[in-house]
Formats: C-alpha cells, sequence, structure tokens
C-alpha cells in the first residue's frame, strides 16, 4: 500500500498470454529428422497414457501435462537418450490433442492419430547465435540449424 492506494504489482517476467511461434527451415538434417520421429512415438505413448489416465478417473478429466510427466518420464528417459527438458512439451502436445479431440467431438474421447512431425521445443532448449539456432539434443549435443527463413507464424 503506498498512500492509502494498493498497488497492483505484476511478475516482471509474466507472459501476456500470446504465443510466439517462428517457423524455420531446417533443411531435413538426418539428426533432426531422427529427433522428429522420436518425438512422434513420444507423443503417441504419452497419449494412451493421458486416455488410460482419463477413463481411469471417476470424473474422466484430462490429466494436466505435469500430471502426465510423472508417469511418461520414467518410460521417456530409459528410451531415449535426449536431455530432460524434452518430456515437457511431449506431455502438453498430449494433453493438448485429447483436449481439442474432446472439444471438437462433443464429449466423446479417443486417442487421436499422430501425423505431423513436427515438436515444439521448451525455451531453455534453444538459443539463437548469429544467424543460426543451436537447439540442444543432449547435455553439451547440439544441432545448429541454418537461418534459411524465419517466418512469423499466423495465429
Amino acid at each position: 500500500m503506498e498512500g492509502g492506494h494498493i498497488v497492483a504489482v505484476t511478475h516482471p517476467w509474466k507472459s501476456s498470454g500470446e504465443k510466439r511461434t517462428a517457423v524455420w527451415g531446417w533443411g531435413q538434417p538426418e539428426q533432426v529428422l531422427l529427433y522428429l520421429r522420436d518425438m512422434q512415438d513420444a507423443v503417441r505413448y504419452a497419449l494412451q497414457v493421458a486416455y488410460r489416465m482419463t477413463v481411469r478417473d471417476k470424473e474422466r478429466r484430462i490429466p494436466s501435462p505435469i500430471q502426465l510427466r510423472r508417469e511418461v518420464r520414467g518410460w521417456f528417459y530409459s528410451r531415449y537418450g535426449y536431455a530432460r527438458h524434452h518430456v515437457n512439451p511431449v506431455c502438453r502436445a498430449a494433453v493438448a490433442m485429447l483436449r481439442s479431440y474432446r472439444k471438437n467431438h462433443r464429449g466423446e474421447l479417443r486417442i487421436p492419430e499422430v501425423k505431423k512431425l513436427a515438436m515444439r521445443i521448451d525455451g531453455e532448449l534453444f538459443k539463437l547465435v548469429g544467424g543460426t539456432v543451436r537447439v540442444t539434443l543432449q547435455p553439451h549435443n547440439y544441432v545448429w540449424l541454418p537461418r534459411q527463413r524465419l517466418q512469423q507464424a499466423l495465429p
């Protein structure tokens, strides 16, 4: 309180709610293609686990990405040698797909098909260095993606 008035202070790093997505041309290096296929398989597995968790829940609630991560991370870490943060977008993608499926199919819930070879990555896993993007696959093991075309994705 300052001078009898309440001052609302927000966190300096609080998100404004907008998503900033950049589409990056990567030219298909073999390492990136392998990573995307592995993440596609991981999302399929996470969808199955999330579906099972939803069916077992009395109120049929879809789990949060954090709850799903607790169930999936042991499997993920034992199967893939990627950095630990890579499990987070896998769980977020699986939960988002289940929620979207339920919303678009009038409450019916099934395991949707994973078709796209695309993955969002956490901010901790990439860094812009000059004209390239450095993506961490494993600790001290990076993929460097040259800057071909950077386009702002439309909402």
